[in-house]
């Protein structure tokens, strides 16, 4: 099939969740023999390599400015009753002018996330009749009402409960547009078909593929975080877990060290009182060192929705996972087996405790972990399965 992609930026490089999500299914889908054709914005406020996913699709892209959101921007997102992150970032002229580029013949259109959506009326004009299908990545509603939840400030939390109604509207709206919608879990699936109940959807899980396991792993205990810290459930986690969770660990693991890699830490977390014995690495271009070298994999989400790519990477890699229900929402994991579950502090500092002392648990996780990914979770299984989906769509 000819595949028009839209994304809302280039998903390269791959240093975060969203880059990783869109630019493997590209890959996999120009692998099984698809002609892929990508439409997007080259973010300002991202590192943007197109050369890095030139070999996969033809790409169609524009410089957009993503600009810092401001209380202009939340004024009007208020007035015009549109999400402020669709109605202030998503250009919709724009994007018509990189639509009116493409030659080359579309069959179906795959929008990469909700963001796209505010795009279906333009993409009907310039390619009408086309069938549309809606990836999801998460439940961004959601997303937003639990970022609400964690919020301390009133005025924070009002903001956050009043975007997830508006975004909630607008994913029901962009359902009820499209022909499909795939979801990353079944739980955020259930979330779809209840606003929207007849709409035809799949389960596509996200992957990881199996890298090469190219070190020994060190006898000093190292923790290791690894995330786009722009995010605001990830940099939420991080700090609940420097403030209430390292200090407890570090004072029963004498020369314990915490290695936190990716984008975005902001000062005020370098210079906390807590930070002793923490490395803020920033963006590594080898974080599989990091990742085959560290004894812990530490995921203390509070917030967030779908599901979690560091989650699957980290069993990838044999690396033995902490984690809460949040960062183990939608994965087909079991405690005990595959990672351990921590659903609060006790439990979190606890759970990492003991797998830095317990050799045998550690060995028995890497085993099982990686052993899932390559049974359930390979790119190619779950593109597999999207192909199938847009097959089924496409000759309705």
């Amino acid at each position: 099939m000819n595949i028009l992609q839209i994304s809302p930026r280039i998903p390269a490089p791959l240093r975060d969740g969203g880059a990783v999500y869109i630019f493997h299914v590209s890959k996999n889908l120009a692998e099984l023999g698809h002609n892929v054709i990508m439409a997007a914005f080259k973010s300002s406020n991202h590192v943007q390599d197109v050369n890095m996913i030139k070999p996969y699709c033809k790409v169609y892209c524009e410089a957009e400015n993503f600009k810092p959101y401001t209380i202009s921007a939340v004024i009007k997102s208020t007035v015009f009753r549109q999400p402020v992150s669709i109605y202030h970032r998503m250009n919709k002229t724009l994007m018509a002018q990189i639509l009116s580029r493409i030659t080359e013949p579309v069959d179906i259109v795959l929008l990469e996330g909700i963001h796209c959506a505010w795009f279906i009326d333009v993409i009907q004009d310039r390619f009408p009749g086309k069938k549309i299908i809606l990836r999801q990545s998460n439940v961004e509603h959601m997303v937003l009402s639990r970022n609400g939840e964690v919020s301390k400030n009133i005025l924070i939390k009002m903001f956050y409960k009043d975007q997830a109604r508006l975004m909630r509207g607008f994913e029901k709206q962009a359902m009820e547009q499209v022909d499909g919608v795939t979801a990353i879990s079944a739980s955020d699936e259930s979330w779809f078909l209840k606003d929207v109940p007849g709409i035809k959807s799949m389960v596509v899980p996200a992957g990881a593929d199996l890298p090469e396991i190219r070190f020994k792993r060190t006898e000093q205990k190292c923790l290791l975080a690894v995330s786009n810290w722009r995010w605001q459930p990830n940099i939420d986690g991080l700090i609940w877990f420097i403030n209430t969770i390292w200090p407890v660990l570090k004072k029963r693991n004498p020369g314990l060290r915490f290695l936190v890699a990716g984008d975005g830490i902001p000062k005020r977390l370098k210079n906390n009182r807590h930070a002793g014995g923490i490395a803020f690495l920033g963006f590594v271009d080898d974080v599989e060192f990091y990742r085959q070298q560290a004894t812990v994999l530490v995921i203390p989400l509070l917030s967030g929705s779908g599901i979690k790519l560091k989650v699957l990477e980290g069993l990838a890699s044999a690396l033995p996972v902490v984690t809460t229900p949040m960062g183990a929402e939608g994965i087909e994991i079991t405690h005990r087996e595959h990672y351990l579950l921590a659903r609060d502090k006790t439990e979190f500092i606890n759970c990492t405790d003991e797998l830095l002392k317990d050799a045998k648990l550690r060995e028995g996780l890497s085993a099982n972990g990686r052993n899932l990914i390559k049974e359930k979770y390979s790119w190619k299984a779950q593109t597999k399965k999207l192909e199938k989906f847009l097959e089924e769509v496409y000759s309705r």
